[in-house]
């Protein structure tokens, strides 16, 4: 099996992905540290590689936690397999939970942190509001009212079918992004006929909400074994991110964060007033489509792939700026992607922890960390 040339050709293609990723990392950081010198001084940039080198314990920690034990000499030899013999044998089968299955899911964590932080930090500076995050927008109770649609539209055993065959993934992806294309686009015609924040912020909270109740409707009459499918999606999860699946959510993510560090000046000016941004001559109608574009490109891409994850997109950005004591977004931007990616670790951890006997939805993982975190927060800043 291993010396099947087709095998092999996947296997190359597969090793190849994984290069590409770790090189788009490397050049966003290089994009970040060497286009914005003045904005990251000698000793801001020493704060940004001590939080760098904790953020790479922690993906080795993500890499090692799990019911399967593995020695951070394993994970070594692992990684020089990768990048100086040919692909690891994954018929080995420590190896192949290593590499199709624990790997994957500590990039995914490292891709749905930044990307919920990212939009929580951009979604506080379009509302000006500290407790907006983008549940507030809809876009999540979009991704729900289309997984709802999918679980408890179709026939039961249609909806089973799809559910536990190889398209059933697939189905919920593109049911998952349909229904928060859907309200991205309303919040778009929303915010072209709406130009004051708060408004905007309320009618999406009115929007999320009225979904939210279709949705619960949906489930008081739906069928016990579409519930239990339904609900288990709505927990959240990093495990079920294929290496395919996986190569769309890196890449729309790191092209979204990408395209957000283009409007830092317009965000650092937007948070003086529309006034005074509209006195410097910034389009503040262009600022909001590109604000509720990023923002629901983030959110939809990591609900679709990943369920449900709350609170995250809150918490981020007040940890970001009780660290940086500023809120300057070409230090809040980067420090977002960091703090969201650790934290996303350190729940996953927690929720796969063999203490409890099996995984936890990490929905609930966030909260009950979250919460404690902010009042803290929150408590040393007054």
């Amino acid at each position: 099996m291993q010396n099947n040339p087709q095998v092999h050709k996947v296997q190359k293609k597969e090793k190849f992905c994984y290069f590409c990723n770790a090189l788009a990392v490397f050049v966003f950081c290089a994009y970040t540290f060497l286009l914005y010198p003045y904005y990251f001084p000698f000793y801001i940039i020493l704060r940004y590689f001590f939080l760098i080198f904790l953020l790479i314990i922690f993906f080795f920690l993500h890499l090692l936690a799990g019911e399967q034990d593995f020695s951070f000499w394993e994970v070594i030899y692992y990684f020089y397999q990768y990048f100086f013999n040919d692909f690891p044998n994954t018929q080995n089968t420590k190896s192949f939970i290593f590499w199709e299955i624990r790997l994957p899911r500590t990039f995914t964590a490292l891709c749905v942190g930044a990307s919920i932080g990212v939009s929580g930090l951009l979604t506080q500076t379009f509302f000006r509001n500290a407790l907006a995050e983008p549940n507030l927008l809809g876009i999540n109770s979009g991704a729900s009212l289309g997984v709802a649609i999918l679980t408890f539209g179709i026939g039961e055993s249609f909806t089973q079918v799809l559910l536990w065959q190889g398209s059933g993934v697939w189905a919920l992806l593109l049911m998952s992004a349909l229904g928060a294309l859907g309200i991205m686009l309303l919040m778009l015609l929303i915010a072209w006929r709406i130009q004051e924040p708060t408004i905007l912020l309320i009618f999406g909270f009115m929007v999320g909400s009225f979904v939210g109740a279709l949705v619960g409707l949906w489930q008081y009459f739906s069928h016990p074994e579409q519930l239990q499918t339904f609900i288990r999606w709505g927990m959240g999860s990093l495990g079920g991110v294929s290496n395919v699946q996986l190569q769309i959510l890196f890449g729309v993510s790191f092209l979204a964060i990408f395209l957000s560090f283009f409007m830092i000046k317009w965000l650092n000016i937007w948070l003086l007033g529309d006034l005074y941004a509209q006195s410097l001559g910034v389009s503040l109608w262009k600022m909001r489509i590109m604000c509720v574009c990023l923002i629901s490109i983030l959110a939809s891409n990591v609900t679709a792939f990943c369920g449900l994850i709350g609170f995250l997109g809150i918490i981020v950005p007040h940890i970001a700026r009780w660290y940086a004591r500023t809120n300057q977004h070409q230090h809040l931007l980067p420090l977002s992607i960091i703090f969201g990616a650790m934290f996303m670790f350190l729940c996953d951890m927690i929720a796969k922890s063999s203490l409890f006997g099996g995984v936890l939805p990490l929905n609930t993982v966030t909260a009950l960390l979250g919460v404690p975190i902010i009042v803290i927060i929150l408590i040393i800043r007054k």
